[in-house]
């Protein structure tokens, strides 16, 4: 009720709250009517970002790389088809990340290459790393999501996860590294979003669960940063 705007208050965008992580005070709303506001002080106050603009995130982040720039990503829903956008400049401008053809997913139902999108996870000891699950593999950033202008236009430095997948036992590997059609995906076939989950204590644990339709569901883990995982 304290967002001046009436019009403003019916909702936000998804899950679109994003909070600054160096003051937790200091909040982002992503309104449904495509506004976007901010407080200072927990919420006791807010304030719309001129020319921000809110799009439509399933989810919707702020993040400071190692240099402390203040920055925005979020994921556009759309299946296979989804999209990534950061913001540089309080949600004034969006760019999308361009995908290379070459490491985007394959669909297992269709073949139809692309990028399910949806969760964005961050590695609290290196600001600079920011994860990007998929149906069945992890994209990422290790450059705190730096970009480059070349003849004017912005792009951003994505990269796809290598690994190797081993049973349960540690034991047999089920995904090797050293085959092409195989790095860097996991043995579940998932055609559902993928969910990434970094420890807080120890960001070299990570968990990653994919799904797809029947009820069949992947769980992994992985202790050494994403180099190997255990089903």
């Amino acid at each position: 009720d304290n967002i001046p705007v009436r019009a403003d208050r019916g909702a936000v965008v998804g899950y679109s709250i994003p909070v600054d992580p160096d003051d937790f005070n200091h909040v982002f709303g992503f309104m449904a009517g495509g506004s976007v506001y901010e407080t200072f002080d927990g919420g006791d106050t807010w304030r719309k970002v001129e020319g921000g603009k809110s799009l439509s995130f399933k989810r919707g982040h702020c993040f400071r790389d190692a240099e402390g720039n203040l920055k925005f990503i979020g994921c556009t829903s759309g299946g296979w088809n989804s999209s990534v956008f950061i913001s540089e400049d309080t949600c004034r401008t969006w760019t999308k990340v361009v995908i290379p053809d070459s490491i985007k997913d394959t669909n297992p139902s269709n073949g139809a290459k692309g990028a399910w999108f949806q969760e964005v996870a961050f590695d609290l000891n290196d600001r600079n790393k920011i994860y990007l699950p998929t149906s069945r593999s992890i994209y990422y950033f290790d450059d705190g999501a730096t970009s480059t202008i070349v003849n004017g236009v912005r792009t951003y430095n994505i990269k796809k996860m290598h690994f190797t997948v081993y049973d349960r036992d540690s034991t047999v590997v089920r995904h090797p590294d050293d085959e092409p059609e195989n790095t860097g995906i996991f043995p579940q076939a998932g055609t559902q979003p993928g969910y990434l989950c970094v420890s807080p204590q120890n960001p070299d644990c990570m968990w990653f669960m994919c799904s797809r339709p029947a009820n069949y569901q992947g769980l992994y883990r992985t202790s050494d940063g994403g180099k190997t995982w255990i089903t």
